[in-house]
């Protein structure tokens, strides 16, 4: 899937079929590992759950152009993220991530407010608390 310019590879897990989707839920992994880190934690899942697990660039299968100054920056790779979550038409899921994959996730979640009904994040590293100075539990409702 397109993510601003760079292709990134999404794992999808799709409800059975015979009951309607009971949940949505997106993964993100850590930096230095992949989407199918996820697997065990999927396949333990309702069958009825719709489940994105995606590589972030330089991850995995996604692609791994070589990175600016020795470096993939994270706030690239948090819009990558959302454009693919909105190339996916992700709405109300579950967003589960470790470390980067946390931040990743927030990121996305404060780029639109409707990709996410919920947030688990494992370890995650966030900003320092003035960078999201303009979120609040009162926006994030609105």
């Amino acid at each position: 899937v397109d993510g601003v310019g760079t292709r990134l590879a999404v794992t999808e897990w799709c409800p059975s079929g015979e009951k309607p989707v009971s949940a949505t839920y997106v993964f993100f992994h850590a930096t230095g590992f992949h989407s199918r880190c996820w697997d065990e934690v999927i396949k333990r899942l309702d069958a009825d759950a719709h489940c994105f697990a995606i590589d972030a660039r330089g991850h995995g299968q996604s692609d791994k152009p070589p990175p600016r100054d020795g470096v993939y920056l994270w706030p690239e790779l948090a819009d990558e993220a959302a454009s693919v979550l909105r190339t996916l038409g992700v709405k109300d899921a579950l967003g589960i991530g470790h470390s980067m994959g946390g931040y990743l996730l927030l990121h996305a979640a404060l780029s639109d407010k409707s990709f996410f009904s919920g947030l688990l994040l494992l370890d995650p590293v966030v900003a320092p608390a003035a960078h999201y100075a303009a979120w609040t539990v009162e926006s994030a409702a609105n």
